[in-house]
């Protein structure tokens, strides 16, 4: 990749979730690389679903007047604008994407869920909200095929683009995880993320009922809709709270398998980093987890809300140390291979650098044809005034 000044407009550590980590490893990795990246932050620190309307709203104007600075001191060749897909933010992003448009900067949106799941969701007025930040983008990343599909029949097929989150190059150098339960510990399944029922907290709570012999822990910030749920929680379940990146990470490396059984999802982070931990993963089939587990040889698909097979699926997996652990390898191998920084970014360049390039080259045709437009006038003009 030419080393381009890009801006990227993103939430940024330490507001939680996989936006932040994912802008975090961009901001390390290619501040190694010294490649010329600036970095804007979508609200402020710790913003989340619980910032009041008056603060988003706040927020979103310093945002342009951040995105605008950044465009006449800093001149970006590119932004790159990461969208969480939710009401509020689709009218900032939108916001921030006629802003660059009107500078003729070249724009990436990049959508970190699954679209095909968002979009019935939205109301009219967002969904138009959407439509429209995907016209006003040069290129369209999704972190899923079912999203790239979407994308793909909302605007041409050569501004839509298919693009996996990753996880640091450095994951090559550190330990992977080795399961105890075959030296006579009990076995113990991870779950990180938001404990919701979306997030699928109540099935994995009824599975774990199902299996005492198995020592759960959920990692998140617990939802008011499943308080009462996880404090009646069984003895072999732990609920850790919100804990920083590196505890979790310490925490995958202690334990024996992930168990990711969420109704809705993009291609979450958490899930990679299980991968690249060494862990096997049972998980839904939804959004772009079928894209990351290769069922049967990572770990285990079972369909959202199905206790049963979520329960199933767990036991096997326990009951097979050998089997977890070769599935635990199979994962590694395929995240480092396929979901490093390194190759990811590679992707990421091209794309950068096509945008770039045809923006340049149409640059230089309109420059080109504005002589040659004169010059017909003028010729125009000279043979009015023979006749």
């Amino acid at each position: 990749m030419t080393s381009r000044r890009v801006l990227v407009v993103t939430y940024l550590p330490p507001t939680r979730g996989g936006i932040a980590t994912w802008a975090e490893i961009l901001r390390i990795g290619t501040s190694k690389a010294r490649r010329r990246f600036l970095f804007e932050r979508v609200g402020g620190p710790g913003s989340g679903d619980r910032v009041g309307l008056v603060v988003k709203i706040l927020h979103a104007v310093r945002l342009v007047v951040g995105v605008t600075r950044c465009l006449v001191l800093s001149r970006p060749e590119l932004v790159h604008v990461n969208c969480c897909i939710f009401p509020p933010g689709l009218w900032r992003d939108l916001a921030v994407a006629i802003l660059v448009r009107m500078r003729r900067v070249p724009l990436v949106v990049h959508y970190h869920g699954s679209l095909p799941d968002v979009i019935n969701r939205l109301s009219p007025r967002s969904r138009l909200t959407l439509r429209g930040l995907m016209r006003l983008a040069s290129v369209n990343i999704a972190v899923t095929r079912g999203s790239e599909t979407l994308l793909k029949s909302q605007c041409p097929a050569s501004r839509a683009a298919y693009l996996p989150n990753f996880v640091e190059d450095e994951w090559r150098d550190r330990p992977a995880a080795e399961a105890e339960a075959g030296n006579g510990a009990r076995p113990r399944a991870v779950y990180a993320g938001r404990l919701s029922v979306d997030k699928g907290t109540i099935d994995l709570l009824s599975a774990a009922r199902r299996l005492p012999q198995v020592d759960f822990v959920l990692i998140g910030e617990v939802t008011k809709e499943v308080r009462k749920a996880v404090e009646a929680a069984p003895a072999n379940v732990t609920a850790t709270g919100h804990l920083a990146r590196d505890e979790v990470l310490e925490r995958f490396l202690e334990s024996d398998l992930l168990v990711f059984p969420s109704h809705r999802e993009g291609s979450p982070m958490t899930v990679l980093e299980a991968m690249a931990a060494g862990l096997p993963v049972v998980s839904t089939r939804v959004g772009g987890l079928p894209e990351l587990i290769d069922d049967g040889r990572g770990g285990y698909l079972v369909s959202p809300a199905a206790v049963e097979e979520l329960t199933d699926a767990i036991g096997r997996l326990v009951a097979d140390r050998e089997c977890a652990r070769r599935m635990g390898r199979h994962n590694r191998r395929i995240c480092l291979e396929k979901f490093s920084f390194s190759v990811v970014f590679e992707s990421l360049s091209t794309i950068y650098d096509e945008i770039v390039s045809a923006n340049a080259e149409g640059a230089t045709a309109k420059a080109v044809s504005r002589p040659a437009t004169e010059a017909s006038r003028q010729t125009s003009h000279a043979g009015e005034a023979r006749q």
